[in-house]
């Protein structure tokens, strides 16, 4: 049976480019079309007479009239053609199926842990994959290709993860080639990238942050995680080291983080590091509104005693908080970003966490400079950019990889 991708795979570039406008705009007239790309109309009509044959594109209808005829509509095939996102987290993984409009058909959250090795996970991770297609009633070669988005580092051009001291998966996972696993495993193309570069590229073409110049993306939840666009285009660190924000030193006789480095921003605003926190101070005697503290409670649980005036759970939520601001305010002089959104965990599920955060990075960006002008929202969780992020790596990178 044809696939999908043997069915695109000789698109050219003005055809991509028409691809990637009614993607992204659609549904879209042919004069908004031509205004975008520049194409003359004798071109246009066969990109898409093409785009329709293939059944990529359709027509949905007509626009409203501007003083003639009523222009007609084009936008994607929703029905037909798919996406597929892994996006792996600390603790967590969610699979997405997606249409190629990034609207999600299919969803699912599953916990990982130290026992899950590279090829037990894989194995795991193909069947549930296959379960959810087969309940949606999609065949194999309707899908397009998966991406992957990944906690921690990797080597993206290879398609490995690194061994490094935050990644909280099975020590087997040391320099592993993952985006090959899975496209043996899967017969589909993949690709990959750290989550956190794929929830940035998600918010800023299908969230809060289109249309801004310069856009900080910022997780906290078990780990810090980072992700910049700026002018369009995505800024990479080093992708073999930890995220630079999370490990920017802030204290420089502070504890030693999991990286080796002493103060980092992560020591004191992630959760794992919270949680460690709350647990030496019960060992040593120190009190707290939580039941069954040795449980390790829940953020929502934290939050909702410090409101009770649980001092522990104020201390380390508004130090950790704090932290975050002070770290934020730094990377905010550096980037002079023009929107900053926080989401993870902590900043969804501890109202004190964020409204301390945003804050404390207000009141050092009044100290350091008047001048800049930013918005620091919180993520939306109906975006689900983690969820899609991984989809949206790949709708990207297959566009500008085909040109």
């Amino acid at each position: 049976m044809e696939t999908i991708s043997d069915k695109m795979k000789n698109l050219n570039d003005d055809s991509l480019t028409v691809f990637d406008i009614i993607q992204k705009q659609g549904p879209v007239s042919k004069n908004e079309i031509l205004m975008r790309s520049r194409m003359k109309m004798t071109k246009l009509n066969r990109i898409l007479a093409s785009l329709q044959e293939i059944g990529a594109v359709i027509r949905i209808g007509n626009g409203d009239s501007t003083g003639g005829r009523k222009p007609i509509l084009f936008d994607m095939n929703t029905k037909d053609f798919f996406v597929l996102g892994l996006s792996i987290g600390s603790i967590r993984y969610t699979l997405t199926v997606v249409n190629l409009k990034m609207q999600i058909i299919a969803s699912q959250r599953f916990v990982m842990n130290r026992e899950h090795t590279p090829q037990a996970f894989l194995d795991q991770v193909v069947f549930q994959l296959f379960s959810m297609l087969d309940e949606q009633h999609i065949d194999k070669s309707q899908v397009l290709g998966i991406g992957i988005g990944s906690f921690g580092n990797i080597n993206k051009e290879a398609g490995r993860t690194i061994r490094q001291s935050s990644f909280f998966l099975n020590d087997q996972w040391a320099d592993l080639p993952f985006r090959e696993m899975m496209q043996q495993a899967t017969g589909f193309a993949a690709v990959m990238d750290s989550s956190a570069n794929c929830e940035v590229l998600a918010h800023y073409l299908y969230g809060a942050g289109k249309g801004s110049k310069k856009l900080i993306s910022l997780t906290c939840s078990m780990g810090i995680r980072t992700g910049i666009i700026v002018n369009g285009q995505l800024i990479r660190s080093n992708m073999v080291r930890d995220d630079p924000f999370g490990h920017m030193t802030i204290n420089m006789d502070g504890p030693q983080c999991k990286c080796g480095n002493y103060g980092c921003v992560e020591c004191y605003s992630s959760l794992s590091a919270i949680y460690e926190s709350f647990l030496s101070c019960i060992k040593l005697g120190r009190t707290t509104l939580i039941p069954n503290p040795m449980d390790r409670p829940t953020v929502e649980q934290m939050n909702e005693a410090c409101k009770k005036g649980d001092a522990l759970s104020c201390e380390l939520i508004n130090m950790g908080a704090t932290a975050l601001g002070c770290g934020l305010a730094n990377y905010i002089n550096l980037f002079n970003p023009d929107m900053v959104i926080l989401s993870g965990l902590l900043v969804q599920k501890s109202d004190i966490y964020y409204n301390t955060a945003v804050e404390t990075t207000m009141k050092r960006l009044s100290y350091l400079n008047n001048s800049i002008q930013v918005k620091i929202i919180k993520a939306d969780e109906n975006e689900k950019a983690f969820e899609i992020g991984g989809a949206v790596l790949f709708m990207e990178e297959w566009i500008n990889r085909q040109r």
